[in-house]
């Protein structure tokens, strides 16, 4: 998961800017994984590249391919459980920083978040803790 936040978060950048919340910097060697990651959910999913670049443009739509490519890319860096909540693991991503305890509240909050699918309950999770985090983590 740590990929796909800095995903989300170097793409927000990329299109819109900080908005004014702080900035968490992480290690740049996490994009080779996030797009090998994204290769792989594409075509082990059979969807269209896309996809994947409305994900990239934060285009969010709620359709079943961006459920399912959003999941699969959670899933395959580690910070998704089963369920489609974010793990246990996930806040150690922010490590000791000044709002690490606004970042789980909400964490928390999106968290109990629950729908019919596993990939329904994850998209819903994430736009919720992409709208509401209190930082952006970037490389």
């Amino acid at each position: 998961m740590l990929y796909f936040v800095v995903l989300l978060s170097m793409i927000a950048v990329a299109y819109g800017g900080t908005d004014g919340r702080p900035v968490v910097h992480l290690p740049k060697a996490v994009f080779e994984v996030i797009n090998q990651a994204k290769v792989d959910c594409l075509k082990e999913k059979g969807l269209s590249d896309e996809i994947g670049e409305k994900f990239l443009k934060l285009d969010f739509t709620p359709d079943a391919g961006m459920k399912t490519f959003s999941y699969c890319l959670a899933r395959k860096t580690n910070y998704c459980d089963d369920d489609g909540h974010f793990s246990d693991s996930f806040i150690t991503l922010f490590g000791d920083h000044k709002s690490k305890d606004e970042i789980q509240k909400v964490v928390d909050k999106c968290n109990k978040i629950k729908k019919d699918t596993t990939t329904n309950t994850f998209f819903d999770v994430m736009v919720c803790f992409f709208k509401d985090t209190p930082v952006l983590v970037l490389p």
